[in-house]
């Protein structure tokens, strides 16, 4: 979910290449292959630049969520 996460918070497959020091179709695969295994469109491109759907929307609410439970947990482990 990285990759997804940085494209959102960059709002471009390219920006999240440059973010992640990737190639720009290393996060096209990436992201079609997501796409494919949640059965879901998460972007829809247009004249160069790409709009999160709603699918997006709500799942990168998930992962921000998921992100800080994880957070949570470490910081209850290490007490």
């Amino acid at each position: 979910m990285e990759v997804f996460r940085a494209v959102m918070l960059t709002g471009s497959m390219s920006g999240a290449a440059r973010m992640l020091n990737v190639s720009q179709p290393a996060v096209s695969r990436v992201i079609a292959h997501t796409e494919q295994s949640l059965g879901l469109v998460l972007f829809i491109g247009a004249g160069g630049r790409i709009d999160p759907t709603e699918a997006a929307k709500t799942l990168i609410g998930e992962v921000v969520s998921e992100e800080n439970g994880l957070s949570g947990a470490g910081r209850v482990l290490s007490v």
